[in-house]
């Protein structure tokens, strides 16, 4: 399957790059480990910075891109919010307790209509994608993602170390989302 120059690229952009905060929501909804799933994606959003800028170019040659302009929006819309949760419920339980389902409401809530205006305000790039592959490759690769993060997660530890069915399954979740990385590049060239 061949696809179009900026599809592919895109496609490579999302399996590289970090920003998966859905993620503890899935997990959450999956009964994994919360604590696990958060502390999984502490270390993808603090390591995108460092190694995008590093291993992008080797895929896009093109491009170049600013350690700074990637840790920008991570720190604002990822770690920012999680450490203001984190201090608050340190040191006001109460306060986080009662505020965590009214901003969990709005978050989920907000989610629907957050992806509608997306989708209609590039109506005419979606619909261009209808036309080629994209939808398809995208497809096959989340698929392929979910295979290898299922697998991974399957897959024994050394030592005698397991990991409970909670962290297998937050396991898959966060390995599966970054799979497709690994799985991204062939895509170019389908």
């Amino acid at each position: 399957m061949r696809l179009d120059e900026p599809l592919a690229d895109g496609l490579l952009l999302l399996g590289m790059a970090s920003g998966a905060p859905l993620i503890p929501n899935l997990v959450g909804l999956a009964k994994g480990s919360l604590p696990l799933a958060v502390g999984i994606m502490i270390l993808l959003t603090a390591g995108t910075p460092v190694y995008l800028p590093l291993i992008l170019p080797l895929f896009l040659a093109s491009v170049i891109v600013g350690s700074l302009s990637l840790a920008r929006p991570l720190l604002l819309f990822m770690l920012l919010p999680l450490a203001i949760g984190i201090v608050l419920e340190a040191y006001r339980e109460d306060l986080a307790a009662l505020v965590k389902p009214l901003l969990d409401a709005i978050s989920n809530v907000s989610l629907v209509p957050m992806v509608a205006l997306i989708l209609l305000l590039n109506i005419d790039k979606v619909l261009h994608i209808f036309g080629s592959h994209g939808i398809m490759a995208g497809v096959l690769l989340t698929i392929l993602g979910v295979g290898v993060g299922w697998s991974a997660a399957q897959t024994p530890t050394r030592g005698g170390c397991s990991l409970s069915a909670r962290g297998r399954g937050t396991l898959r979740s966060h390995s599966s989302a970054r799979a497709r990385a690994l799985t991204i590049r062939g895509s170019r060239s389908w």
